[in-house]
């Protein structure tokens, strides 16, 4: 356990961070101890290779992100255009909440020209694209030949040139690392969940039955699949804070945080790392 205290512990540079903000102190440790968890599990060569093709996107997404910052603006003007020509979309909805009606067409226009410039700025880096790409062996039976997922590596690993080029991993190794490590703790959780949720037919019948308003509109199938994935996600969350919760214990998170506020590190305030603490790992 000696590791783990080592690993479990904040840097110089996160305290100096987080010591006035005591519920991002929390959650970086409860990070931390799902990350050395993450770090001694077994895993087989096709899981590694799986969590590197998971960092890889994951990165490859942040850069696409970088490159489209600031690059979308949507007008008072573009958002009264669009409502005066889709005014029956918003029929149902109280005319007198107009806040919540421009924020609606707002993030509609915002989308809609962010998957614009994304889509070009896709096109123009790949039709440029000067490099020659090759799949080894191992990597195409690791893509079980699979099109889809061969394409996608293909693009990521243009993508991944292109972030060489531009030196991009010095320029925000920080996040980066961020990025990655909290792939491997999401790998990690799902991995650890792998068979254990299962929604079963009565549990989708009776919140069907509870619920019957809610779904007069729906198919028995949409119904059923909604009601299903809903109940689903709903475990797997129960599940995933289940997890966080005992890795609180297992590496007494709750003294770790006391014990830097009584050393003056950092402003404890009135946090409490309890049983019934939630927090997020993504």
């Amino acid at each position: 356990m000696d590791n783990a205290k080592d690993f479990i512990s904040l840097t110089e540079k996160e305290i100096e961070k987080y010591k006035s903000r005591p519920n991002e102190i929390a959650q970086v440790l409860v990070d931390k101890a799902l990350l050395y968890e993450a770090k001694q599990a077994e895993r087989t060569e096709a899981e590694l290779k799986e969590m590197d093709f998971l960092q890889e996107n994951a990165l490859v997404r942040f850069y696409v992100q970088k490159k489209l910052d600031g690059t979308v603006t949507v007008t008072n003007n573009e958002i009264q255009s669009f409502y005066n020509a889709n005014r029956g979309l918003f029929a149902n909805q109280n005319e007198s909440n107009s806040d919540n009606i421009a924020a609606q067409i707002y993030n509609f226009l915002y989308r809609q020209k962010l998957v614009a410039n994304e889509t070009k700025m896709i096109q123009d880096i790949i039709a440029n694209f000067q490099g020659e790409l090759v799949l080894n062996n191992d990597e195409v039976k690791y893509m079980s030949n699979n099109s889809v997922r061969i394409t996608a590596k293909y693009f990521d690993k243009i993508m991944l040139e292109e972030m060489k080029k531009e030196d991009f991993f010095t320029a925000e190794a920080d996040e980066i690392e961020e990025i990655k490590d909290k792939v491997q703790i999401n790998y990690y959780i799902e991995k650890s969940l792998s068979g254990k949720v299962n929604v079963t037919e009565d549990e989708v019948k009776n919140f069907h039955e509870m619920n019957k308003e809610s779904f007069l509109n729906f198919t028995i199938a949409d119904a059923y699949t909604q009601i299903y994935n809903f109940l689903f996600q709903q475990k797997i969350n129960n599940d995933r804070l289940e997890i966080m919760k005992k890795v609180v214990d297992k590496y007494k998170l709750n003294d770790i945080i006391k014990d830097y506020d009584k050393k003056g590190l950092i402003n404890l305030g009135k946090i409490k790392m309890t049983k019934k603490d939630k927090p997020d790992a993504e």
